[in-house]
């Protein structure tokens, strides 16, 4: 499925992980309401802001039983940071805390409270899979590497080596697709 305001999803506005953790959240009634799906717990795989979707929602939400997230952002705050200084040749200090105070006051939420960091802390006993780029300018690997030692087993980590940000796929495409199958079957049973 597309979140909100991505894809062939309405809308005009993303938060950027806050509110497309209820877009997930809908999707899951979705399937929970066709006949020929199974009632057993579900896996998700997000890539970058889905991923850091996928790990929030799932450490409260219990038909998520195994999750990969792919290139995700330890917290917003971190990730809005790191982009300003991309985007545009700026110091952080005042503008970040303009961007982090206007985020606040449009979407009722700090945003270092959006964090998959901490969500990853709450994931036990769902599995997770944290994949990253070795070389992603984005959002650095040492995000991920502190998401994946702040989580308890079961847990996987896969750095891939030369990729930037989620180009893992593209630099061994059957490698990855193995990844994701023997991990979802590890953890949900076969598919």
């Amino acid at each position: 499925f597309d979140f909100r305001a991505h894809g062939g999803s309405g809308g005009r506005v993303t938060s950027f992980g806050w509110r497309e953790q209820r877009d997930l959240e809908g999707a899951l009634a979705f399937l929970g309401q066709q006949p020929d799906v199974s009632a057993k717990p579900y896996g998700v795989y997000g890539i970058s802001m889905g991923g850091a979707v996928a790990l929030m929602a799932a450490a409260r939400d219990e038909r998520l039983a195994a999750v990969v997230a792919d290139s995700s952002y330890p917290s917003l705050e971190d990730a809005l940071g790191r982009h300003l200084t991309l985007l545009y040749p700026v110091p952080k200090v005042p503008f970040l805390w303009f961007v982090l105070a206007t985020y606040r006051l449009r979407f009722g939420v700090w945003p270092r409270d959006v964090s998959p960091q901490d969500s990853a802390t709450r994931l036990s006993p769902r599995a997770v899979l944290l994949i990253h780029g070795a070389d992603d300018p984005r959002m650095p690997v040492a995000g991920t590497q502190r998401m994946f030692a702040a989580a308890a087993e079961p847990k996987e980590l896969w750095v891939i080596e030369g990729a930037q940000h989620l180009e893992g796929y593209g630099l061994a495409p059957q490698a990855y697709r193995d990844r994701l199958v023997r991990f979802f079957q590890a953890h949900l049973g076969s598919i």
